[in-house]
């Protein structure tokens, strides 16, 4: 039976429509492009560039490099983050036996450290100077550079606009990338600002480096097949309306419209789901939930919980310092620019085209339709 997968990178069976999009990005990756992959958090990007990809690209014939950038806040965890996905890829792309070969060939001044599991018998492996020391962005960058320049490779950077405020990183990674003419590259990113300006804004030293892709909201009618598959082995059935309204609760994430089905699927079996059934169904998810949200904004000040309150109402607010919110959420417009940011930045707030969003739909609902 296949199940609703949800907080996790899936395949393409579990993976809800994205067919334009997987066609353009294969194309662009056959072609050795660079794209700037843009899109929410929890709306399946990261996905898209671990598992779904070209048949040729998920061989052992190309290096698949993967590495997530969330929260780097200095060189040395941007480093850090290099060097461990580097020695994935060599563990997942390279029999262990050629390894300390291939290290002579590439890891130009750096070394392989292997570490042998009692239990299981198989090798770690963990990139370090001939000092055992943890190596620089540029002799790291310069090694992966000579990889790709002889073996067929795709490099993938996620969450890339989090080393935008880093000394140096930009100027660093540009100087060794821009050798690799014909390497396709992905730079995924949630925050679409700073992406924004490190692509676009003449001053960056990636400007005009990549092509741009954003991820969309799925239509409503492309889910139907989707929770058909699910739902029928459990005999249960949604209407169309049901399901439009489940999206727009959802606030139309991917990630929450699934956590949405998998509930009906484990508590909803053998029922036929209308919209007065979601509504039902929802408010006993927030239920089972709540106890959690209540202890998250307990973390916030009374400001932000204010803010957050406001948000939620509206679903989406193009306006922050507009009037009618700061009716709303009580606030002046400066207070809600500076709370905007704030929480923009800890991941609490999200900014897509439709505007301004809490980033889980669930805790827009809970501050929505319970008193707190």
């Amino acid at each position: 039976m296949k199940l609703f997968h949800y907080n996790t990178v899936v395949g393409r069976e579990d993976f809800a429509d994205r067919e334009s999009d997987i066609q353009f990005l294969s194309q662009k990756i056959k072609k050795g492009r660079k794209v700037v992959l843009y899109a929410p958090r929890r709306y399946g990007k990261t996905s898209l560039a671990q598992n779904i990809l070209p048949s040729g690209f998920k061989s052992k014939k190309t290096a698949c490099f993967y590495v997530d950038f969330m929260d780097c806040s200095n060189l040395e965890s941007v480093c850090q983050r290099l060097v461990e996905a580097y020695a994935i890829t060599l563990r997942n792309h390279f029999k262990a036996a050629s390894i300390l070969s291939i290290a002579k060939s590439f890891l130009k001044g750096l070394s392989v450290a292997t570490t042998p599991d009692p239990m299981t018998g198989e090798i770690s492996f963990e990139i370090v100077t001939r000092r055992g020391e943890l190596p620089k962005l540029s002799e790291i960058l310069s090694s992966i550079c000579s990889l790709c320049l002889e073996k067929s490779s795709l490099l993938v950077f996620d969450e890339f606009q989090d080393i935008y405020t880093i000394p140096e990183a930009l100027s660093v990674f540009r100087s060794h990338l821009q050798a690799l003419k014909n390497t396709p590259m992905l730079f995924l990113g949630s925050k679409r600002k700073l992406l924004t300006s490190i692509f676009s804004s003449q001053k960056s030293p990636f400007f005009s480096f990549a092509d741009e892709h954003a991820l969309h909201a799925i239509p409503h009618k492309d889910w139907k097949t989707f929770f058909y598959e699910r739902l029928s082995p459990v005999k249960t059935k949604i209407t169309d309306e049901a399901l439009m309204l489940l999206c727009e609760e959802a606030l139309d994430v991917p990630n929450t419209i699934c956590e949405f089905g998998a509930f009906i699927q484990d508590y909803y079996r053998e029922a036929i789901v209308d919209t007065s059934k979601i509504k039902l169904i929802l408010s006993d998810l927030i239920d089972r939930k709540s106890e959690s949200y209540r202890y998250q904004l307990s973390l916030l000040s009374a400001s932000e919980t204010l803010f957050c309150k406001a948000l939620a109402h509206n679903g989406f607010t193009k306006e922050l310092n507009g009037r009618a919110f700061s009716q709303l959420s009580k606030l002046g417009p400066s207070s809600s620019s500076r709370i905007a940011k704030k929480l923009y930045h800890a991941g609490v707030v999200e900014e897509e085209s439709r505007g301004f969003r809490l980033s889980n739909p669930v805790l827009s609902l809970f501050l929505k339709n319970r008193v707190y």
